[in-house]
C-alpha cells in the first residue's frame, strides 16, 4: 500500500503476485486514502491511449494480470514507459501512477521489468495472519 504512494510518477510499480493473491484491495485503499482515481485495465486494447490520458490527468492506472496479456500489449506498455515516463516525450502529472500486477512468467519483457520498482506480494503465513488479511479486505 505504501509503495503506491511512495513511487514517483515516472517509475512503474510491478507487484509480483503469489498464486491466489489479489493486490486490488490494497490499490483501492491507497487510491482512496490519497483521493486518487484508480483505473483498471485487464484487456490490452487501446492501452497506450489510456496510459497517455492518465499520465496527463494524474490518475492511477492498474494493468492487472500481465501474465495473461499478449506480448503486443506489454510492448506498448514498455514503449510508453520508455518514451513518455523516461524520455519525457509527453506530459506526466505528478500524481500519475502506473501499477502492474503479474504472476511470475518468463516472457515478461526484460526492459520493462528493469524499469519497474518490483515488489513481491505473498500470502500471509499462519492462520491468524490469513484471517487478519481476510478481515482487512
Amino acid at each position: 500500500q505504501d509503495a503506491c504512494v511512495a513511487t514517483p510518477s515516472h517509475l512503474p510499480l510491478l507487484v509480483l503476485l503469489a498464486p491466489g493473491i489479489d493486490a486490488g484491495p490494497d490499490f483501492d485503499r491507497s487510491a482512496r486514502a490519497t483521493g486518487q482515481t484508480l483505473r483498471c485495465i485487464s484487456i490490452g486494447r487501446g492501452v497506450r491511449k489510456t496510459l497517455e490520458d492518465a499520465a496527463r490527468r494524474g490518475t492511477w492506472v492498474w494493468i492487472r494480470n500481465c501474465q495473461n496479456l499478449g506480448m503486443a500489449c506489454l510492448r506498448e506498455v514498455d514503449e510508453f514507459v520508455d518514451e513518455v515516463l523516461i524520455g519525457q516525450s509527453g506530459p506526466v502529472a505528478r500524481d500519475f501512477r502506473l501499477l502492474l500486477t503479474s504472476q511470475s512468467f518468463t516472457a515478461f519483457p526484460l526492459t520493462l521489468l528493469q524499469r519497474c520498482l518490483r515488489v513481491a506480494l505473498e500470502p500471509p503465513r499462519g492462520i491468524c495472519a490469513s484471517l487478519h488479511r481476510a478481515a482487512d479486505v
